[in-house]
């Protein structure tokens, strides 16, 4: 991944494992905690350098990879 700055806007890679309502069949439920897959902003880069502290829309927060990201 490329050099990543505060403020920049980041997603998760994969699919999405969040939804409003539950998914047929499954056990998985909407939950704003796990949902960067979406647009998320970066507010901590690590100086590691393999890492960002990313935050979504719900203001909840996760520790990241680069190498999780798009």
């Amino acid at each position: 991944m490329s050099k990543i700055s505060v403020g920049a806007k980041v997603r998760m890679q994969g699919d999405c494992e969040c939804s409003y309502e539950p998914v047929k069949g499954q056990d998985i439920w909407y939950d704003s905690r796990d949902c960067y897959h979406k647009p998320n902003a970066v507010r901590h880069v690590f100086r590691d350098n393999e890492s960002v502290w990313v935050r979504n829309r719900y203001n909840f927060a996760r520790r990241i990879l680069n190498k999780d990201l798009l």
